[in-house]
Formats: structure tokens, C-alpha cells, sequence
């Protein structure tokens, strides 16, 4: 089930759409490792997604699926630069 929301899923409409940037999957396909850049709508007004010059967030996210131990190990972070910043005293 949790596969099934790549690249976009109607249930979490604020998840616009991701690529997959690398995949690797073991010749017995117990285990599969997928590294993807997932794009989020950002949830703020106009003006403030302006300021902050982001329309969306971008992270990248890293699972790693190993059928034999049974585990799904996520990796994730913020690839999104925000551009705020504080006025010169």
C-alpha cells in the first residue's frame, strides 16, 4: 500500500508528484531500495510562500525494503532552500 502513493496520490492531495532519482533491487527481489524527490504544495497563503520565494518543498526521500528481516527503513530531508532572511541593522 505504501508504494501505491508514488508518484501522486489522490488521498494526499498537498503531494504534488516525485521522481525516482535511483533504484536498486537484488537479484532475488528481497530486497528494493528506491531514492525519490517528492514535491509538496506548500499549506500558506500566497504572499507568504512569495516572501519565502517557495511555491513548493522538495525532500528526498530514501526507503529500503528488506522482505527477509521484514523492515522498511526511510531516509529523508528538507532539499528545499528557503530564502529568508533578516533585514541589515
Amino acid at each position: 500500500a505504501y508504494e501505491r502513493r508514488f508518484p501522486t496520490c489522490p488521498l494526499i492531495p498537498m503531494f504534488v508528484g516525485s521522481d525516482t532519482v535511483n533504484e536498486f533491487k537484488s537479484e532475488d527481489g528481497a530486497i528494493h531500495v528506491i531514492e525519490r524527490r517528492c514535491k509538496l504544495d506548500v499549506d500558506a497563503p500566497r504572499l507568504l510562500k512569495k516572501i519565502a520565494g517557495v511555491d513548493y518543498v522538495y525532500f528526498v526521500q530514501k526507503n529500503s525494503l528488506n522482505s527477509r528481516e521484514r523492515t522498511l527503513h526511510i531516509e529523508a530531508y528538507n532539499e528545499t532552500a528557503f530564502s529568508l532572511s533578516a533585514g541589515s541593522p
